[in-house]
């Protein structure tokens, strides 16, 4: 019976030192500065994948609009690089999805 009090006081006694330790550090505010960083990397990051992947959409689109025009006998214009297409409506979903990601970060801050 006396080990069971024993063991009752030690597991008190732990609680309460991790209480203290919670609260320590949550008044001291270090996991808001390492959460706040966090997030301005992560903002930073996104803007970079963001603008990158405008700038190869409009590398795509400009691509996709040179035509190759030909007149033997008959006249007809080829787009080649109309091939890129997919790859243009992807990095157009992929832009949108980060426009989402940087209002998600803009709003954590």
């Amino acid at each position: 019976m006396l080990e069971l009090k024993e063991l009752d006081k030690s597991r008190k006694l732990i609680i309460s030192l991790l209480v203290i330790i919670i609260l320590i550090v949550s008044w001291t505010g270090i996991i808001d500065h390492l959460s706040r960083e966090y997030v301005n990397a992560s903002t930073v990051q996104a803007l970079a994948a963001y603008g990158t992947a405008r700038v190869i959409n409009a590398a795509v689109s400009l691509a996709s609009s040179i035509s190759i025009s030909a007149s033997l006998g008959v006249g007809f214009d080829v787009q080649p690089f109309q091939i890129l297409d997919p790859l243009n409506d992807l990095v157009e979903q992929y832009s949108s999805a980060m426009k989402f990601s940087i209002s998600s970060l803009i709003v954590q801050k």
